[in-house]
Formats: structure tokens, sequence, C-alpha cells
């Protein structure tokens, strides 16, 4: 009920694009998701909830850059690519232990350990 009263708010607002930025995963079937599948929106778009296609035929685009979907694999996607010129991750990774107040002598785990 939830999804349909937010796609019927959608509808009437007008807009001319909804952009998902959490996407799909086991077991999350969230209000948005099913929102989506109502086609609240003329042009629906996947962005940051993580690399990989959907599979939804309600949604259009998937923003992304090359190294995260490249573009051979084109044909893996349900949605037509839309790809950013550099990384669309718009994170930087800290520069040193003093950035994440890391002591200079702290053991630091590795995804080996």
């Amino acid at each position: 009920r939830r999804a349909a009263e937010a796609a019927g708010e959608g509808n009437r607002a007008g807009g001319a694009g909804l952009i998902d930025t959490s996407g799909f995963s086991l077991g999350h079937d969230t209000v948005l998701t099913r929102m989506l599948a109502l086609r609240p929106s003329p042009v629906q778009v996947h962005y940051r909830g993580h690399p990989f296609s959907t599979g939804a035929a309600f949604v259009d685009l998937h923003v992304s850059d090359r190294a995260s979907s490249p573009p051979d694999y084109r044909t893996h996607y349900s949605e037509r690519l839309l790809l950013l010129p550099s990384s669309h991750v718009t994170h930087s990774l800290p520069a040193t232990r003093d950035d994440v107040w890391l002591a200079r002598d702290a053991a630091v785990p590795t995804r080996r350990q």
C-alpha cells in the first residue's frame, strides 16, 4: 500500500525521472523497489547501489563507469548503461593512518587474516 501511495505521489508530481540509490539485494524488499515497479516516473535510473544490473525491466538506466561496468558487459545489464568519464565512486580512501585515527603501531587487518 505504501508503495502504491508513493508511486501515486510521484505520478502527480510529474517528475521527469526517479533515481534509485539503494539497489536490490537478497531479502531487501523495499517500498522504493515496489514503487519503481509501479513506474511512477517516465525515466527510472539506478545509481550507486551496486555495480551490477538490477535485472528489472522497470529500471531504464544504470549509471556507472568503465572500471565498474565494462562496456563489453553491456549484454549482462537489463538497463541501458550510462558510463561516466571517470569513477562514479564519490568518496576517496584515507591517505594516512592519521586520517582514520589509527595508531602508528596498530595492526591493520587484511583479507588474508
